[in-house]
Order: C-alpha cells, then structure tokens, then sequence
C-alpha cells in the first residue's frame, strides 16, 4: 500500500511541478488579442461585408501573425476576432492608424458599442 501511495505521490507531484513552472516566455512576446463586436441589427451583412474587405490588408500588416474572424452561432450580430500580434503595442499601432484614417468611426456606426479588446500572452501550456 505504502509503495502503491508513493507512486500516486510521484505521480501528482510530476504533474504539479509541469503546471508550476510553466512560464511565460519572456522573449516570445507574441500577443493574442480577443476582438468583440457587437454589431447594431440590421446591420451585420454590412459589418461582415466591410471586414471582409479589410482584413486582407490588415494580415499584411507589420507585426500581424494571424486574424480569425468568428461570428457567433446564437446571434449573428456578436462576432469574435481573435488575432496573433507580433506585440500588443503593433495591434495597438494598427487601430490608431484606423482611427487616424476614419475607418475606425465608420465601423463604430455598425456597432451597438466599441469593441472590446483583450490582450493575451500566448503561453507554453
């Protein structure tokens, strides 16, 4: 019994001691931005539309990795952009030259609201 507990022990210390010591990898500062949009109704294939047009630009864009675009299954008007960025600071770059160009107001009249923008640091896990 004895040794059949230290084996179990080992076991989930092994599997602690990974979970613990993950870490971020200071050097790889890829960021991963969640993007959402609330689209005003009535208005979705027009904010599809204007993405869709967009987002082939912006995917050449110093510092961008990769842009999904997701639109959700229960509400056509709630749609998710999840994004790889080189930095935040590059994504950040990238929506104030939209608001230097207008683009950024155009959007925000398809939109109930601004979006929201999470910044993530991709990890080893």
């Amino acid at each position: 019994i004895v040794s059949m507990l230290i084996g179990c022990l080992s076991v989930m210390l092994s599997f602690l001691n990974q979970y613990i010591n993950v870490s971020y990898s200071e050097n790889n500062m890829t960021c991963k931005v969640i993007a959402e949009w609330n689209i005003k109704k009535g208005l979705a294939e027009t904010f599809v539309g204007a993405i869709t047009n967009g987002l082939p630009n912006t995917r050449k864009l110093d510092g961008c990795l990769k842009i999904d675009f997701s639109i959700s299954e229960e509400d056509p008007h709630h749609c998710f952009m999840t994004q790889e960025w080189e930095t935040s600071q590059h994504h950040k770059n990238y929506v104030q030259g939209l608001k230097d160009s207008g683009a950024w107001e155009k959007l925000l009249s398809l939109l109930d609201n601004e979006p929201t923008f999470t910044y993530c640091k991709l990890t080893d896990i």
